[in-house]
């Protein structure tokens, strides 16, 4: 077990901080998940489709808590959530070397370096377990100043999901894109 703490560390930034998520945080993330997945444009999942109290997000929190090769991060102004990122190593042995990204930042707060914070704190917790080497994320093609950041940080497109995306009657693919961290980078790189 690793204490949160131990993950990532609070960063002070202009106008927020970046920190490990802890369960007590769990009833201020049910809240601002509320808010976020209202826009169904925003996520994959759909507001109806999760759980959102309280009770679940803490037991969610805690498990993450628990996982060594797992990670939550919050970027919160005045005790307000403002940008929410989870980081899981895959479960397998062939595949425990890669951790899925999954991110949002409310829409106040994009494009004020919200994002590129949580990105980076997750690198650091990642070079730290020792076992991660590769970040993996998805992105709606639509999604162009998503798919901006994330290539200024580094990572590349690595496929493409045609017609992956419903929302409504139209359809959009989903881009695949990756980023190899650490000084495992130079090193290994296909």
């Amino acid at each position: 077990m690793t204490d949160t703490s131990e993950k990532v560390e609070a960063c002070e930034t202009p106008g927020f901080i970046v920190r490990p998520a802890v369960p007590g945080d769990a009833f201020n993330l049910a809240k601002y998940l509320t808010e976020i997945l209202s826009d169904r444009r925003a996520s994959i999942a759909d507001l109806d489709e999760m759980k959102l109290d309280g009770l679940a997000q803490h037991e969610y929190l805690a498990r993450i808590e628990n996982n060594p090769l797992a990670t939550a991060i919050i970027a919160e102004c005045n005790s307000d959530i403002i940008g929410f990122l989870t980081c899981e190593a895959g479960k397998r042995r062939k595949i425990r070397h890669t951790a899925e990204i999954g991110m949002s930042v409310r829409n106040d707060w994009r494009r004020k370096g919200v994002a590129t914070a949580m990105v980076r704190k997750a690198e650091q917790w990642a070079v730290a377990t020792g076992t991660i080497k590769k970040f993996t994320l998805n992105v709606f093609e639509e999604n162009i100043a998503a798919i901006k950041l994330y290539t200024d940080l580094g990572f590349e497109l690595e496929g493409e999901l045609k017609n992956q995306i419903r929302i409504g009657d139209r359809y959009q693919a989903l881009r695949l894109m990756g980023k190899f961290i650490g000084d495992w980078t130079t090193r290994n790189k296909p």
